[in-house]
């Protein structure tokens, strides 16, 4: 037991950073980013090719093109001119109509073999980053001001507490709780936009942004300990009426700097 909770404190630890540490490279404009392949640090490094980091022909090195905003067909080709100054990594100048059908993009470097990436895996090589395709819904979904402030790092004077904050606050990947009756405006790898009600002491306004990577419906019973660890509620009988509730994981939140009213 005391070596599982060690690697689940490891494995938290180094996912929060990694992506702290992108995040923050990334925060002014695109950035090409090395990692060093330390042989050894099994948990960094897998956690890192999850993320996008990819192996270098050497050995030596993950690489990983992080573009730090959201895309549209709107800021497209602004976004790829910007990629392709700040790295010297050309991509399409036309964004692609739809991110279902396994549409490959190349992504070509000055020096080096052209990395072919599908539509749909572009979130993950490219994070964080949230895409709105053109021929996808995004969803605005209600969540509590405190919930936000915990979930989705929206208080300003928010503090990274390791021993205090619940485990989501860490995670690359977190978990929103709602009626299975959503399940149907919940699309896959489309942006899911977080809205504070007045009424229940928010904002009145879209407080975050990020990408819906799974949604499953799960008995309230069976939500597993995973599972669990990536919510900041104790309890999720309050949220659907039924025996089940709607379990979507998202990841790449983008906190908005100045909240957005409806």
């Amino acid at each position: 037991t005391e070596r599982c909770l060690k690697n689940e404190r490891t494995s938290l630890f180094a996912d929060f950073l990694l992506d702290q540490m992108t995040r923050e490279a990334c925060a002014g404009h695109p950035i090409l980013i090395e990692l060093v392949h330390v042989a050894g640090q099994s948990t960094v490094n897998s956690i890192a090719q999850s993320r996008g980091f990819a192996r270098t022909k050497s050995g030596d090195f993950y690489r990983k093109l992080a573009v730090g905003m959201p895309v549209t067909q709107a800021n497209w080709s602004e976004s790829v001119a910007e990629v392709r100054r700040r790295t010297d990594i050309a991509m399409p100048g036309t964004m692609p109509a739809s991110s279902r059908d396994g549409q490959e993009i190349s992504l070509v470097p000055a020096i080096g073999p052209t990395q072919q990436v599908r539509v749909s895996q572009l979130p993950d090589v490219l994070g964080p980053v949230v895409f709105v395709w053109p021929d996808r819904d995004g969803v605005v979904v209600p969540i509590a001001r405190d919930y936000a402030n915990a979930l989705l790092g929206t208080n300003p004077q928010q503090t990274f507490d390791f021993v205090e904050n619940r485990d989501a606050a860490f995670l690359t990947r977190r978990a929103y709780v709602n009626a299975p009756r959503s399940a149907k405006i919940m699309p896959l790898e489309a942006p899911i936009l977080f809205y504070e009600s007045k009424r229940s002491g928010g904002r009145g306004a879209v407080v975050a942004v990020a990408r819906i990577v799974d949604r499953v419906l799960i008995s309230k019973s069976e939500l597993p300990n995973d599972g669990q660890r990536r919510l900041v509620v104790d309890d999720v009988d309050a949220f659907s009426a039924t025996d089940d509730v709607l379990f979507t994981t998202f990841d790449n939140v983008f906190p908005l700097p100045v909240p957005v009213p409806l």
